[in-house]
Formats: C-alpha cells, sequence, structure tokens
C-alpha cells in the first residue's frame, strides 16, 4: 500500500521530498506510478453514483476540533452537492467533545443549526456512556440540542460505521 501523496512547491521541499523518497527506498518511477494510480481511481470514484458516507468524531470541548468538524462537513457537502453525487455525513461526539453537543455548554449551537438547515441528512450521535458519567459527576439529567441522538458508546458507532465502509475522520 502506498502511503499519502505529498505535494511540494518549493526547490527545499523538492529537496525534501527527494530525501524523503530517498529515504524511504521509493523511486521517482515508483511515486509516479502511485500518483497515477491514485489518480485513475479518484477519477473512477468521483465518475460513479457512489453513496459517499463520512464520520467525524469530535472527542474534546475544544471549539476549534468541532470547527474542524464543521467546515469538514460543510465541505463535503458542497464538494458532493457540485458533482450530484450522495452522500451521508455522522458527527459522533464522545468524551468531553459530548459538551459540544449539549443544549447547556455547547458554544456552536448556532452553526450547528445552520449546518442541520444546509444538510437535513446530517446525523449528530452522542455517547450515551461518556453522558452517563457527565451525568452523574454533576448531578442532573444532561440535556442535548434538538435532534442528537445517543448512542450505547460513542466509538462503538464508530466502529460499526467504518465496519460499514464510512470514511472516518478525526476531527
Amino acid at each position: 500500500m502506498v502511503g499519502p501523496i505529498v505535494l511540494f512547491n518549493s526547490a527545499t521541499d523538492r529537496t525534501s521530498r527527494r530525501h524523503l523518497i530517498k529515504g524511504l527506498g521509493l523511486s521517482i518511477a515508483g511515486a509516479a506510478v502511485a500518483t497515477v494510480s491514485h489518480a485513475e481511481s479518484a477519477a473512477k470514484v468521483n465518475s460513479s453514483k457512489t453513496r459517499h458516507r463520512i464520520v467525524f468524531q469530535v472527542d474534546s470541548a475544544d471549539e476549534k476540533v468541532i470547527g474542524h468538524a464543521i467546515s469538514g462537513t460543510m465541505n463535503l457537502s458542497r464538494l458532493y452537492d457540485d458533482a450530484k453525487q450522495p452522500f451521508e455525513i455522522e458527527i459522533v461526539a464522545n468524551a468531553s467533545g459530548i459538551q459540544m453537543l449539549r443544549a447547556d455548554t455547547s458554544t456552536v449551537v448556532e452553526p450547528l443549526a445552520t449546518l442541520r438547515r444546509l444538510i437535513p441528512t446530517l446525523t449528530l450521535s452522542v455517547c450515551g456512556s461518556s453522558a452517563a458519567i457527565a451525568s452523574q459527576k454533576e448531578g442532573h439529567e444532561l440535556v442535548f440540542l434538538f435532534g442528537v441522538k445517543v448512542v450505547p458508546y460513542g466509538v462503538g458507532r464508530v466502529v460499526e460505521l467504518q465496519e460499514a465502509g464510512w470514511s472516518y475522520i478525526h476531527a
């Protein structure tokens, strides 16, 4: 399996690329073949009517993390809408990431509401185990944003989706 292909812009970067290729024991020809194979593969996928399925995992209360999931979701929505290709996206919050989907602690209520209006098929899931732990610590039941579904275990949900062929992105 060939690793990710990295594009370099400056002369210094090209020198770094040569060292990287030598260090990995790859030839320039081999890298070129891999690039062509990757491009051909991407063209086949992009020309098909494959349903794209992506899961974002949010496991931090850091607003930047959920921000990555929101912007990634928006970008993928634009990409697939423009290509007229079907897609499904689910954002799964676990650990301290559940704070981003709570009605009383989320700092991204409006961006999430906007995202849900623009992408009605978007699924927001929260880890039930993390919610139970937080609820016990805080001494009250947690309330989540409208439409958020509670799954038994966030990591279990991510695994289920990956096993069903979904692409995984850690936000």
